[in-house]
């Protein structure tokens, strides 16, 4: 990347996200959603697609910071520096990401 991403909050806890990709895995399954707004994403795909492209578009504006890339090289081939497996930050739907 050209510029360093600003993630945004998570807006689902991490746990009910991992919990939900093991369920999928072990049960075959392909297509999960996971949250309110997978629900709102996919109905809003299905019946103003045009609408749901343009606001998917608008969020990836907003996850663009000004700042130069940290780490241009990316961490593909070599783990970051961080050491944990969680951010530090607290979520929109109010949990808190504890390091480990």
């Amino acid at each position: 990347m050209e510029v360093e991403p600003k993630l945004p909050d998570p807006m689902i806890d991490p746990q009910k996200v991992a919990d939900a990709i093991l369920d999928a895995a072990s049960h075959h399954r392909r297509d999960v959603k996971v949250g309110f707004n997978a629900h709102v994403h996919t109905l809003m795909s299905k019946i103003a697609p045009g609408f749901a492209e343009r606001m998917s578009a608008r969020q990836i504006d907003e996850q663009r910071s000004d700042e130069p890339p940290r780490r241009p090289e990316g961490t593909l081939d070599q783990p970051g520096n961080a050491g944990r497996a969680r951010g530090r930050r607290h979520g929109k739907n109010g949990t808190k990401h504890a390091a480990h």
